[in-house]
């Protein structure tokens, strides 16, 4: 066993949140099931390499495709 810690911070326009599947798009292949409402994993909870710990989400602008990148 060991532990890692992990940090992100929010961007203007993107959520911390549990991904409504049914509206969302683009998301990482992974588990999405440990994640409590506010996105974020709860502490102490047994992870394993194909969970997702911090759920992430962002709105797609009109001008920029799913799957495209902005540079």
């Amino acid at each position: 066993m060991f532990f890692r810690t992990y940090d992100d911070c929010q961007k203007p326009g993107e959520s911390f949140e549990q991904p409504n599947f049914q509206v969302t798009s683009g998301r990482k292949h992974g588990e999405y099931d440990k994640l409590d409402l506010d996105g974020l994993i709860c502490p102490g909870v047994l992870v394993s390499g194909d969970d997702i710990i911090i759920g992430n989400t962002a709105a797609v602008t009109s001008n920029t495709a799913i799957g495209e990148s902005t540079l």
